[in-house]
């Protein structure tokens, strides 16, 4: 079960981005299950920042599509 079957992934993210204070408050506070754990939660955005970069830097990456 890499990303669980209830996605906290993308919970854990999209918290941080729009209510950051509530996620720190309440790992600080015990809430475990809400979140998925720092460490797993930086592996998983560090190996797709990776992965992202690789693709940028490769040249083969086209972000604005020609429209000639």
């Amino acid at each position: 079960m890499f990303l669980n079957y209830d996605n906290t992934f993308l919970k854990t993210y999209a918290h941080l981005f729009t209510q950051p204070h509530f996620v720190i408050g309440d790992y600080i506070n015990g809430v475990r299950k809400k979140y998925l754990n720092v460490v797993s939660y930086i592996t998983i955005a560090l190996t797709l920042a990776g992965f992202y970069t690789k693709k940028l830097l490769s040249g083969n990456f086209r972000y604005f599509a020609n429209s000639r």
